[in-house]
């Protein structure tokens, strides 16, 4: 199970921020690099699958599943992340980034770490990393598809 957030990382003002700023960093970090989304991304049924059905089955398998059974495994600290919510994010981003290319692992797995984050602090409720994960996904999806 995860343990318990050090004092200092309980604050959900400050992981709220995060997340916030999270959507739009990423989407003006993908379009400096040059990896926009293909305009075929952007038709609705592509839409869809970005900005929910996505977020709702990676949140499960990574935050559910993955997450879930690493915090069984140890109680670790990593500052104020768990080491399970490390290594999801390292795993989230690289599959990402076997699919998509290299420079997607730190677009992927930063999030990652914050949805994370968010999850232990909201008592381990899906909907608020599947929430924050498609609050990103539409960062990105506003700044390609035009």
């Amino acid at each position: 199970m995860t343990p318990a957030l050090p004092p200092a990382c309980r604050s959900k003002l400050v992981a709220y921020a995060a997340v916030a700023v999270c959507g739009p960093l990423g989407a003006w970090l993908l379009l400096q690099i040059g990896l926009a989304l293909r305009s075929a991304a952007c038709a609705p049924s592509a839409l869809l699958i970005l900005l929910v059905i996505a977020p709702i089955a990676e949140e499960t398998v990574f935050r559910l599943g993955l997450h879930n059974w690493l915090a069984t495994k140890s109680s670790a600290q990593v500052g104020c992340l768990s080491l399970a919510n490390v290594l999801v994010a390292v795993v989230f981003g690289s599959l990402h980034a076997l699919h998509q290319g290299s420079a997607l692992l730190l677009l992927t797995a930063a999030p990652a770490l914050v949805f994370g984050w968010m999850w232990e602090l909201s008592g381990r409720r899906l909907m608020v990393p599947v929430l924050f994960h498609a609050w990103y996904n539409l960062c990105i999806a506003l700044a390609s598809c035009r």
